[in-house]
């Protein structure tokens, strides 16, 4: 599973989204399986998951992602904690690209607060 959610982030950066997509999906799913829906070691597969989505342009699907990451590391860390900050960027990030310049600053407050 972390090889593929290592080998879904490089294709990520190298600007094959579709590839990295489904190379995060195969390794949230094989890290689920193995580890369960709520371990943290899936969250960063999420977070790359809303990247990936985001730079796609799929809003929706990248709030979703983000999310989940950042439940996940909530249930773990608390609500104030440094692993906090990608995902809320990335919730920031796909607030202002909607529209929602409120909601962006609030959420990139979050984040602030984390460091």
């Amino acid at each position: 599973g972390q090889l593929l959610q290592n080998l879904g982030y490089m294709l990520h950066q190298l600007g094959d989204h579709e590839a990295a997509r489904v190379r995060l999906e195969a390794a949230r799913d094989v890290i689920e399986g193995a580890l369960g829906a709520d371990n943290p070691a899936v969250a960063p597969a999420y977070t790359v998951l809303g990247d990936v989505a985001r730079a796609q342009g799929r809003w929706a699907d990248a709030r979703a992602a983000y999310q989940r990451s950042h439940a996940i590391r909530v249930a773990v860390h608390g609500p104030v904690h440094p692993s906090l900050l990608l995902p809320l960027t990335g919730l920031g990030e796909v607030a202002l690209a909607e529209g929602d310049a409120d909601a962006a600053v609030r959420t990139l407050e979050q984040a602030l607060a984390c460091i």
